[in-house]
C-alpha cells in the first residue's frame, strides 16, 4: 500500500478505491439472525420438544384441552425467551453506538470531520487530546502525545508517543491522553488489534449451561420413561386386556401424555426471568436466561483489574509536603498542567487530570486566584526530562510575583533543586515506598523570577536551575467502593478469584491488598503473561486446585 503525500492526505478517487479494496471500518461480528429465526430457536429445547410431541399425541387421541394447555405453555416459554433477548440485544446495540466515534482526517488537501467507519488505510487522522482512536495507524508527527492503553493492555498508565523512538504505533479503541499526533491509517475494522480481540471473544465455544445440562438430562430421562410406559401400556392392553390395538396405543399414548412435566419449562423460565429482572436493575445485560443460573454455579472468577476492579482513573492517596507549601503546589497542580475537567469527565492526561481534582478538593489555591494567573511560557514534559515547567505570573499578597513552577518524577526533580544530602535522600526513601506500594510519584518544586529575567527570552537550561522542593504526591488508580464487600461475599460463598491484568505485577498486588483479595502475609503466587503461555491446562488446574491466590500480571488480551 502507498502512502499518500501527508501534506494533503487522500483524493477523492483514492478514496472511493481503496474503499472497494478494503471495506468499512467496522467490527463485523457473527451475523445476527433475523427476528423469525430466533423466535423459532426458543423451540429446540429437548424439553419443550418432548412437550410438542406430547400436544400432537393429546389432539391425536381427542384430549384437546390438554393439547391447548400444553400449547399454550409451549408458547408462553417461547415469549418470554424472546422477548428478554431482544431487550438484550437491543440493550447492546445502544452500548455499540456510543462507541462510534467521528474522525478528523486530511482529504484533497483539507481537514474535515467524517464518520470513523468511513476511514480506509492510507488516510491521515489528526489526532487531538481527548480523541478516541478510530483506527490503528502509524504516527509520524507528534507533539507530547501520551495515549491511554488500558482497553486493550489493562495497563492504566498513559504510553508516550513519538515518530522518532519506535513508540509511534496507536490502535482503535485507544484515547489520546495527552498532546496531539498525526497517523496515517495502516489498518481498520476486523484487521486492527481491537477487531483480532473481538474475533477471538466470539470465536470462543460456547459450553452449554450446568441448568441447560441438567434439563437435557431430565428431557432424556422423561422421554425414555415416556417410551417404556407407553411400550409396557400397549403390550399390556393388547395381550392381557384383549383390546384393539389402536384403542391401546390411545390409552398408552394418553398416560404418556399425563407423565410429562408440561409446567416445568415454564416454571423455570420465568424463575430465570426474574432473577434478569433483578440483575437489569442493577446495570447488568443478560442475554441469555441460563447466564443467571451460570452465575449461582460460580465456583472461580477470574477478573480484570483496570476498570473493573479499580475506576480506571487516577486519583491523589498520599501527600508529603509541609503545610506551609500547599498552597503553592495547588498552583502548580493548577497551571501546571494540561488537562481540563468539563462536567466531571477528564479531558487529557488522567495524572494531569487527578492533580486538578486534588487541588480542587483541597481548596488551595482559591478558584479567584487560579483565574487571576497568566501563564507566560511552557518547557513541555518529555521523556528525557520527566518534568515539566510553567513561568506564572500571580497574584500574591505582596503584590505581582513571576516564579517557575515546576511537576515531574521526584528524581528528576533532584537533579534540578538545591537541597541538602540529608533531604535528598529522605525524598528517595518516600519515593521508593511509594513505589513500592504501586503509587505513582509526583515531585513538586519551584522559584521566583526576577523581573529581569522575565524580561529576557527564557532558556531552559537557567530556569530548570536551583529550584527549591516543595514535596510530592502518590497516587493510583484505586479500587471501586463496593469491590472490596463484593470479594468478602465471594469468599464467603466459596468463591475463588483471580485477578488477569496487563499492569505490573506490584501494582496488581498492592490493589489485591486493598480490596482483600490477598493479606500482606499471606503466600501468593505471581504469574507473568510469558509464563503463563508456557503453561499447559494441567499444569494451571493443577495450581488452581492448591487454593494458592494467584495474580497474573502483565498479560496480554490474547492470554486474556
Amino acid at each position: 500500500m502507498t502512502h499518500p503525500p501527508i501534506k494533503t492526505g487522500l483524493s477523492t478517487s483514492e478514496i472511493e478505491e481503496r474503499r472497494l479494496q478494503y471495506g468499512r471500518n467496522t467490527l463485523q461480528l457473527k451475523a445476527k439472525k433475523s427476528l423469525v429465526v430466533a423466535f423459532f430457536e426458543e423451540f429446540k429445547d429437548l424439553m419443550i420438544i418432548i412437550l410438542i410431541i406430547a400436544t400432537i399425541i393429546s389432539f391425536a387421541v381427542g384430549e384437546t384441552k390438554d393439547g391447548a394447555v400444553i400449547s399454550g405453555i409451549i408458547i408462553l416459554n417461547a415469549i418470554i425467551g424472546f422477548v428478554q433477548k431482544y431487550r438484550a440485544e437491543k440493550a447492546v446495540e445502544a452500548l455499540k453506538s456510543m462507541l462510534a466515534p467521528q474522525a478528523r482526517v486530511l482529504r484533497n488537501g483539507e481537514q474535515a470531520s467524517i464518520p470513523a467507519e468511513e476511514l480506509v488505510p492510507g488516510d491521515i487522522v489528526l489526532l487531538y487530546e481527548g480523541d478516541r482512536v478510530p483506527a490503528d495507524g502509524e504516527i509520524f508527527q507528534a507533539n507530547e502525545c501520551q495515549t491511554q492503553e488500558s482497553i486493550l493492555t489493562g495497563e492504566s498508565t498513559p504510553v508516550s508517543k513519538s515518530e522518532e523512538s519506535g513508540k509511534n504505533r496507536v490502535c482503535m479503541g485507544t484515547m489520546v491522553s495527552h498532546g496531539s499526533a498525526r497517523a496515517i491509517v495502516t489498518q481498520i475494522g476486523m484487521m486492527t488489534e481491537f477487531g483480532k480481540i473481538a474475533t477471538l471473544t466470539t470465536s470462543t465455544e460456547k459450553d452449554t449451561s450446568p441448568l441447560e445440562k441438567e434439563l437435557n438430562r431430565v428431557g432424556i430421562f422423561v422421554g425414555k420413561i415416556t417410551l417404556v410406559l407407553a411400550a409396557i401400556l400397549t403390550g399390556f392392553g393388547v395381550f392381557v386386556q384383549h383390546q384393539a390395538i389402536s384403542d391401546a396405543i390411545l390409552f398408552a399414548a394418553s398416560v404418556a401424555v399425563a407423565a410429562v412435566p408440561e409446567g416445568l419449562p415454564t416454571t423455570v423460565t420465568i424463575a430465570l426471568a426474574i432473577g434478569v429482572q433483578r440483575l437489569a436493575k442493577k446495570h447488568a445485560i443478560v442475554k441469555q436466561l441460563s447466564s443467571v443460573e451460570t452465575l449461582g454455579s460460580t465456583t472461580v472468577i477470574v477478573s480484570d483489574k483496570t476498570g473493573t476492579l479499580t475506576k480506571n482513573s487516577m486519583t491523589v492517596e498520599e501527600l508529603h509536603a509541609p503545610k506551609e507549601n500547599t498552597t503553592l503546589i495547588g498552583y502548580i497542580c493548577n497551571l501546571c498542567n494540561n488537562a481540563k475537567i468539563i462536567q466531571g469527565v477528564t479531558l487529557g492526561d488522567p495524572t494531569e487530570g487527578a492533580l486538578l481534582t486534588f487541588a480542587e478538593k483541597s481548596g488551595f489555591p482559591e478558584e479567584e486566584a487560579i483565574n487571576k494567573a497568566e501563564i507566560l511560557h511552557e518547557f513541555p514534559f518529555d521523556s528525557r526530562r520527566k518534568r515539566m515547567t510553567v513561568i506564572a505570573k500571580i497574584q500574591t499578597s505582596n503584590g505581582e510575583k513571576i516564579y517557575a513552577l515546576c511537576k515531574g518524577a521526584p528524581e528528576g526533580l533532584l537533579e534540578i533543586c538545591t537541597i541538602s544530602s540529608e533531604e535528598k535522600n529522605e525524598i528517595i526513601a518516600t519515593n521508593e515506598s511509594g513505589a513500592q506500594r504501586a503509587l505513582r510519584m509526583i515531585g513538586f518544586a519551584y522559584k521566583e523570577i526576577s523581573q529581569t529575567e522575565a524580561s529576557e527570552s527564557y532558556s531552559l537550561e537557567t530556569i530548570e536551575k536551583n529550584l527549591t522542593y516543595l514535596g510530592m504526591v502518590g497516587m493510583m488508580d484505586p479500587p471501586r467502593e463496593e469491590v472490596p464487600q463484593a470479594i468478602a461475599l465471594a469468599k464467603r460463598a466459596g468463591i475463588r478469584m483471580y485477578i488477569l491484568t496487563g499492569d505490573h505485577a506490584l501494582t496488581a498486588e498492592a490493589i489485591a491488598e486493598k480490596i482483600g483479595l490477598i493479606a500482606p502475609d499471606d503466600h501468593h503466587q505471581i504469574i507473568t503473561g510469558d509464563q503463563l503461555e508456557n503453561i499447559s491446562d494441567e499444569e494451571l488446574l493443577t495450581l488452581f486446585k492448591k487454593h494458592i491466590p494467584v495474580i497474573f500480571a502483565r498479560v496480554s488480551p490474547e492470554n486474556k
